[in-house]
């Protein structure tokens, strides 16, 4: 289950290689290179670099982000 999931979340980042811009901004920092996109019941929290982009965090909803 846990290897099914792992490969579900790369999916789903794999495609801010085309559309880096698609996560909103994660409200709690309020920043625009901060950005998040919700899978399933998990928050992915990314920063958009000039080149690349930096997964922060994945981690359950539930939980408060820690800053």
């Amino acid at each position: 289950m846990q290897i099914f999931l792992i490969k579900k979340v790369y999916d789903a980042v794999q495609r801010l290689k085309v559309f880096p811009n698609m996560g909103r901004v994660v409200p709690e920092v309020n920043i625009l290179s901060v950005r998040e996109i919700i899978f399933q019941f998990y928050r992915i929290i990314y920063r958009i670099i000039v080149d690349y982009i930096e997964i922060i965090t994945v981690f359950h909803g539930i939980r408060l982000l820690k800053l």
